[in-house]
């Protein structure tokens, strides 16, 4: 009997050790992941396309400034380690109308299932909050919509953390990401209904047969019902 019981207190000793081992393995193989990552990003949590003039949060502003980063920008040193360590972060020139670039702007943040806070269009501004994967950290973001080149609209971003001197490169991943998004969002001219074309809905109601090309029940100037004209999404397919 006290040898059986010996046997299970041993086997018991060595799964929880066994474990134990297994937990600090994990533990050591994280926080050695996290050092290759940090030692070769600076040390900075507050990334924007516009170091010059930063976005400013409105919304958030209480948050932030009830965090230990607050809300104020670090000015030219953390811009210089920004433009050194993310060359590529820079501001979107969309090409379109204020409110055509805001509404895309709100349609890639929800993408991201970012947290919306405020959704100011006559303000050009749009403000969110994420949260982490791992560590469940808070990073704020702000989106300005403004006038930029040629009278069109200009994206600013500002990604910022609540917590902590360094992101591990967090902020810069999350304009990155969302740059490539926007970019990514069909033109307006591809989701647009072709000038002067009938939707094939109309001319045939549910139920009715189309009538054979040439009939005099065609409408004028629609296209013919068995051969739809070639989209814009069909033309880039074919090249």
């Amino acid at each position: 009997m006290k040898l059986a019981d010996n046997r299970r207190g041993v086997v018991t000793v060595m799964v929880v050790g066994s474990f134990g081992i297994v937990i600090g393995a994990f533990a050591i193989g994280i926080t050695a992941g996290y050092y290759r990552v940090a030692k070769n990003i600076p040390v900075i949590h507050d990334i924007t396309t516009d170091t010059v003039d930063p976005p400013p949060f409105v919304a958030l502003l209480p948050e932030r400034n009830a965090s230990p980063n607050g809300a104020g920008y670090g000015g030219p040193e953390v811009a210089v380690k920004q433009l050194n360590a993310y060359p590529d972060i820079a501001p979107i020139e969309t090409g379109l109308s204020l409110p055509e670039a805001f509404d895309r702007a709100l349609i890639v943040t929800r993408e991201m299932k970012l947290k919306l806070v405020d959704s100011n269009e006559a303000g050009g501004r749009i403000e969110a909050t994420d949260t982490t994967r791992w560590l469940r950290f808070k990073d704020d973001v702000v989106i300005r919509i403004a006038t930029g080149a040629a009278g069109k609209a200009r994206i600013d971003l500002r990604s910022v953390s609540r917590f902590g001197i360094g992101d591990l490169g967090t902020n810069a991943a999350r304009i990155r990401e969302f740059t490539r998004r926007y970019a990514r969002l069909p033109s307006a001219a591809e989701t647009a209904p072709t000038a002067g074309i009938t939707p094939a809905a109309a001319i045939h109601p549910a139920g009715s047969a189309p009538p054979a090309p040439g009939r005099s029940a065609r409408l004028a100037g629609a296209p013919d019902p068995t051969s739809p004209p070639e989209t814009a999404a069909d033309a880039r397919a074919d090249r």
